[in-house]
């Protein structure tokens, strides 16, 4: 089952693409006009994520990031921004030992 949900008052057409484990991809045209929808898919395979905007035709769309969805999180971008965050801390932890 997945819930999709218009923030903001612009109405317009959009296409919901569901993809799921076995590789399976099923668009849905959802017309907007509702605050929100909700798709329901009997398959064998389980649904691994939900897009809207799958070929990111909608210009006037704010903010890109809350287009889609992962049913199970991967770890990699915290695990990138984690050892960035690290990289940063060791290099001012050597600039302060430099100073004083």
């Amino acid at each position: 089952m997945v819930f999709v949900e218009r923030f903001g008052e612009f109405v317009h057409p959009v296409t919901v693409e569901l993809k799921f484990a076995d590789d399976h991809v099923e668009r849905r045209e959802w017309d907007g006009q509702e605050r929100w929808v909700r798709y329901e898919v009997v398959r064998p395979s389980r649904l691994v994520s939900a897009e809207l905007d799958p070929e990111h035709v909608m210009a006037l769309d704010i903010n890109r990031l809350n287009n889609s969805r992962l049913i199970e999180a991967r770890p990699a971008p915290t695990a990138k921004l984690f050892v960035h965050l690290l990289f940063w801390l060791q290099n001012v932890l050597a600039a302060t030992a430099l100073v004083g």
